[in-house]
């Protein structure tokens, strides 16, 4: 009970900062880059670390030991996205944009480990393929909402 809480707080948390974002400047082309557009900075941040940080538990007791390394660098590589918001900057952008790689390779795999096709990621690229202008967010998209698919089903599981 207390995974499927923790899950849910942390996708109302990102649901609301992106829905907020999205109404009010419309959608963006990465959720990176919602750090550069909102007049408070620091709101990305620390809604991204909340948001990994709430999961972190559930994440690695839903994951089996073998692919424990991916949970690590699917939340790891977050964190550090998280920590290193400036991406347009020389070297703040290279920890960025390495860490986003790691943690959407790690998600990937991990998806496709714990739970065989991840669709909601394959339409994410998808409508990135579509919407060029927008790709970045629509990928990020699509692998967020099927790792909260993912722990949502097994903290539904595990109850």
């Amino acid at each position: 009970m207390v995974y499927i809480v923790l899950i849910s707080l942390s996708l109302l948390i990102m649901g609301v900062y992106l829905g907020l974002y999205s109404l009010y400047r419309g959608l963006p082309t990465s959720i990176s880059n919602t750090f550069y557009v909102s007049e408070k900075q620091w709101l990305f941040p620390i809604t991204l670390a909340i948001a990994v940080a709430l999961c972190v538990v559930p994440l690695f007791d839903f994951t089996p030991e073998p692919y424990k390394a991916l949970a690590f660098g699917l939340t790891g590589g977050l964190l550090f996205v998280a920590s290193a918001p400036a991406f347009k900057q020389e070297f703040e952008g290279s920890i960025h944009k390495y860490s986003a790689i790691v943690a959407g390779v790690c998600a990937l795999l991990w998806l496709i480990l714990m739970n065989g096709i991840p669709f909601l990621a394959i339409a994410g690229f998808v409508v990135s393929a579509i919407d060029r202008k927008r790709c970045v967010f629509w990928i990020e998209l699509g692998l967020l909402s099927n790792v909260y698919y993912v722990l949502v089903f097994f903290s539904i599981l595990h109850i």
